[in-house]
């Protein structure tokens, strides 16, 4: 079973996996979409550095909330991820949809979060 913690930067939502993504755990996680896509207005970034496995069918079920974010103007963001579940996402054909980033850091800039912006 998948854990997800939602937090905010400015207002891009991430949301941090923890577990397993099954077909349970895809449910949890197209809501957790659908609630960050209303808090952030369509700016979410998700965090697998935590997911240990994913099942090939539960990211066929991540492809139409992935694509109402895009439809209202917003970007999804993966990063974190392992090389087997970067390989899943290739033959899932999922980086037509999505961007991919290596961390967090590269993720928040990408989505144009500055944190000195924020300090100063």
């Amino acid at each position: 079973m998948i854990k997800i913690e939602i937090r905010k930067k400015d207002k891009i939502c991430i949301l941090d996996l923890n577990g397993a993504l099954d077909l349970d755990g895809a449910k949890i996680l197209k809501e957790s979409i659908e609630r960050a896509r209303k808090e952030s207005g369509g700016k979410i970034l998700i965090n697998f550095t935590g997911v240990r496995n994913v099942q090939s069918t539960v990211l066929q079920s991540l492809v139409t909330p992935i694509k109402v974010v895009a439809s209202i103007g917003g970007i999804v963001g993966f990063f974190g991820m392992s090389a087997g579940v970067h390989k899943m996402m290739k033959s899932a054909m999922f980086y037509p949809i999505i961007t991919v980033y290596e961390t967090e850091e590269e993720g928040l800039a990408g989505f144009g979060y500055s944190a000195e912006k924020k300090e100063s």
